[in-house]
């Protein structure tokens, strides 16, 4: 019986007995032969595999030594015809190969079993599916933690960089696959799942399993603390917000429903957006070219029922872009006085239709928990009256589905520095400042996730189809947009 296996230490075993490849070239050159078994390997790749960019000045010659030394290891001193099934390699003139039935190697009895389980799936047949799952997780000896190679490929680094982290990849999406039709009591899952998201902490499915597993469990509250560290680890380590399976399993612990709302004030006079500034602050907020940028817009104007009515026509231009709801956010009250963004953060929660018991009492959990309800939405929130980055911050989604406009006397600077806003005026060029001439809009673009945006072409500007740009008053450029 032979038997090769890569998926952990290099072992060989041939007609029943343990050979063993010491010497570190010899077992280089095994590595990359099985990677490639039945297939010729190139003599420059041989090459590179085992010195790198330091080949010895006869490298064909010294390559000869190393798989004479390899044949004799494997009982294969000729390279010619011995035993039936017993592996050979073979010289074929431009390269090797190591010639020995697929079923010997572990790495292909691995993959072989991941089709068939997919086959399985694909035709909706669960027991044979996790029987094959399980065929080959079992080809697997070790467990390597995250960030660590394969133990067999670490002697050819270049091998370690390149399939290394594609056989970690399969491994990993069967073993998740594993964890939904195994069946284990909750005593047994959750564990086992704590132990592969602290292995594998930025990867959303392993959390989205865990989550899972304690809502079946029962445990709603360590569902939701589950939640909460999934998605502070993606967003601290890779800046992302929770995917759509998270986001489910979210909605599943909450048991709520979506309630689509257009939540605006009814204008006291109607108002048509015309011009090439409100032109601007449209494409702004409908462009999505960036999946983690998130659209935000930031107008100044002095209070008056005119800007309430500019937001309102705004929403209405809007409305089929945004169709999971317009809604309008006034952040200070009629004493002056800011509202609590915690109460408002609520507040939206309840009128989107979420179970009064999911919605935390504060702080980052609740956050969170409206940044999750709106991670699969596309939501036009206009928040009135802001007077500083605080009263926003908080209330600003985690997704580009959605797009804020906040409109305030003037464009904050906190809002520039914390989140790296480039200022257009439509009458003029690109600035960073706060707007302080209130008869004049002003419009700031800024990203929430990711790198701030940058100021669009100077050639993309907007002016109204068929017709040509308008000539600033200023004679400067015209305002640019992002495309």
């Amino acid at each position: 019986m032979t038997d090769f296996r890569l998926l952990g230490a290099l072992d060989v075993t041939i007609d029943g007995v343990r050979v063993p490849v010491r010497a570190p070239k010899q077992r280089a050159l095994l590595v990359t032969l099985l990677l490639r078994a039945n297939d010729e390997v190139p003599m420059d790749e041989l090459y590179w595999r085992l010195w790198d960019q330091r080949p010895p000045a006869a490298p064909a010659a010294a390559l000869h030594v190393h798989v004479a030394r390899l044949r004799a290891a494997l009982g294969d001193r000729s390279g010619t015809a011995g035993r039936e099934g017993r592996p050979r390699v073979r010289s074929l003139g431009g390269g090797y190969l190591l010639q020995t039935p697929p079923e010997t190697v572990d790495l292909f009895r691995f993959r072989s079993a991941a089709q068939e389980a997919l086959r399985a799936r694909q035709s909706g047949d669960t027991t044979g599916e996790l029987t094959h799952v399980r065929a080959a997780l079992g080809e697997w000896r070790d467990d390597p933690p995250a960030g660590i190679t394969i133990a067999s490929l670490a002697v050819v680094p270049s091998l370690a960089a390149e399939a290394g982290p594609a056989l970690l990849e399969e491994r990993l999406r069967l073993l998740e696959r594993r964890f939904e039709l195994e069946g284990y009591p909750p005593s047994e899952l959750v564990p086992r799942l704590r132990a592969l998201v602290a292995l594998h902490p930025t990867r959303e499915r392993p959390w989205a399993l865990l989550v899972a597993a304690l809502r079946r469990a029962g445990d709603r509250e360590a569902a939701m603390v589950a939640y909460d560290e999934a998605t502070a680890t993606l967003r601290t380590r890779l800046g992302l917000a929770p995917g759509p399976e998270l986001t489910a399993e979210y909605r599943r612990i909450t048991g709520d429903r979506w309630h689509a709302r257009t939540d605006v004030p009814t204008p006291a006079t109607h108002r048509t957006l015309r011009g090439d500034g409100w032109a601007a602050v449209i494409d702004a907020l409908t462009s999505r070219h960036d999946g983690t940028a998130l659209p935000l817009v930031c107008l100044a104007g002095p209070a008056s029922e005119e800007r309430t009515a500019d937001l309102v026509a705004l929403a209405g231009r809007l409305h089929e872009e945004f169709p999971d709801g317009q809604w309008y956010v006034r952040l200070t009250g009629p004493d002056g006085r800011p509202h609590d963004p915690g109460r408002l953060l609520a507040r939206l929660l309840r009128l989107s239709g979420a179970a009064p018991d999911a919605i935390p009492a504060g702080g980052r959990q609740l956050v969170n928990a409206y940044r999750a309800r709106l991670s699969d939405r596309r939501v036009l929130l206009l928040l009135d009256d802001a007077r500083d980055a605080e009263q926003v911050r908080d209330l600003l989604p985690g997704t580009s589905r959605c797009a804020v406009v906040a409109v305030g006397d003037d464009v904050r600077p906190e809002l520039v520095a914390l989140h790296g806003a480039r200022s257009i005026d439509p009458d003029g060029g690109v600035g960073t400042g706060p707007c302080r001439r209130r008869r004049q809009r002003r419009i700031s673009f800024l990203t929430v996730a990711g790198q701030p945006a940058e100021p669009p072409p100077a050639e993309h500007r907007d002016h109204p189809p068929g017709q040509a740009p308008a000539t600033p008053r200023s004679g400067r450029a015209a305002p640019a947009r992002r495309r």
